[in-house]
């Protein structure tokens, strides 16, 4: 059986508690001495196959990755969702699994008490396309919970499925506040975690030259898309020599200003053609006729590395190449989801468990951070006239973990 990483799980880890000055004492929250963590979900809705239910429901009822089920390490205790469609799943969950279905957020976390009364919180503010993406009350949601933080003296680690926000300001707003009041924050989209075919993995160091991202593009979903491709860019961009040392500028290109960037050296035709193919919905179209189509993200990194994602609409997978620099051979790989069961949020929810259980995300905020940034600025861009935006204000610096954190295995 395997284990994401071909990782043993990790013994439980006290939280660390401290007083920590952000505005009054504020405490770390130290987890029960036994049992399993007390989670409150904040969510837009719950339906059947929407965010919410490929992560939440998987912590209530466990999830499988390739052969070994994972039974429920954490107890779900309290739920909000900010609207009730007809096709909710909440109350019948609730009344199945014994957990609160509260009013407000603050209630969700305080369970009544005054003060945080939970272990850890998971905010899912995905709405399905019900609103516009720049509409999402990422902030709305998160200010909320940090109220309550403040409120009560006492923080807990907080999860945030896919980007922090659409706005730069926003996302690095979120970032301060973790900061300040000293929780923990883990977020991202499952692309940094989900399988690789094949496993292609890059050591921290590496030295690339280039690094390009083929995405999927369905309908109208530009930006929700578009993040998970600039999220699987900087998962391996940040593994370069030096570590992440944050963006110089970016460029949005449509139509004939796609193949024109290529004849100017800005991205790679042999590049494309490595991570395409590794595509099992390129349906044999050739290059030129997808590229007609296409849409692209350039990116200049603040080290002189250049990288690229590519958005085709009749794509429907991720697939990703790099140059390193003395190899001859691309390496290159699909990102896979298993459409059928959307087992790549299994992925995603072990490493947010364990981030519950240890109080220690397996990859940096940071990461979400600049991603975040990227796709607000190359935003920025479409919206004026496609020019080249520098970006002084994405000085963002990290190191990437020791080891890429994707699933091993075939991803049934």
């Amino acid at each position: 059986m395997t284990e994401p990483l071909s990782l043993s799980t990790r013994s439980r880890r006290s939280f660390i508690a401290g007083i920590l000055a952000a505005g009054g004492s504020l405490s770390l929250a130290r987890p029960r001495a036994a049992g399993p963590r007390k989670i409150a979900a904040i969510l837009y809705g719950y339906a059947l196959r929407w965010h919410p239910d490929n992560i939440v429901t998987r912590l209530l009822e466990g999830y499988w990755i390739n052969d070994t089920f994972h039974h429920p390490r954490c107890r779900m205790v309290s739920l909000y969702t900010r609207i009730t469609p007809e096709i909710d799943l909440s109350r019948r969950l609730a009344e199945a699994y014994d957990f609160r279905l509260c009013p407000t957020i603050e209630e969700a976390l305080t369970l009544g008490t005054g003060t945080t009364a939970v272990d850890g919180v998971i905010v899912v503010s995905e709405s399905q396309g019900l609103i516009p993406f720049d509409d999402n009350p990422y902030r709305e949601f998160f200010g909320a919970i940090v109220d309550v933080f403040r409120r009560s003296g006492r923080a807990v680690p907080v999860f945030n499925d896919q980007q922090l926000s659409h706005s730069w300001e926003e996302s690095k707003w979120m970032v301060e506040q973790s900061r300040q009041l000293g929780f923990p924050l883990l977020a991202g989209s499952t692309l940094p975690v989900t399988f690789r075919r094949p496993e292609v993995d890059f050591a921290r160091g590496t030295r690339f030259d280039e690094v390009m991202v083929v995405s999927s593009l369905p309908g109208e979903h530009l930006q929700s898309y578009g993040y998970h491709g600039i999220e699987l860019l900087q998962a391996i961009a940040e593994r370069r020599t030096g570590g992440e040392t944050g963006v110089r500028a970016v460029t949005y290109l449509e139509g004939k200003e796609v193949l024109d960037a290529q004849s100017q050296g800005r991205w790679s035709r042999d590049l494309l053609e490595a991570a395409l193919a590794h595509s099992l919905t390129r349906g044999g179209r050739p290059t030129d006729l997808l590229l007609a189509q296409a849409m692209a993200f350039l990116v200049e990194y603040r080290d002189g590395l250049r990288a690229s994602v590519i958005l085709i609409p009749v794509i429907r997978d991720f697939n990703c190449a790099a140059r390193v620099r003395g190899e001859a051979k691309i390496p290159s790989f699909l990102a896979y989801i298993p459409w059928e069961n959307s087992n790549n949020f299994s992925c995603l929810v072990y490493y947010a468990e364990r981030f519950f259980e240890t109080g220690r995300p397996d990859y940096p905020i940071e990461r979400t951070l600049l991603a975040s940034g990227m796709l607000d600025f190359l935003m920025r861009s479409r919206a004026q006239g496609h020019r080249r935006i520098e970006t002084p204000q994405l000085d963002v610096s990290y190191q990437a973990p020791n080891r890429s954190p994707f699933c091993a295995g075939a991803g049934s």
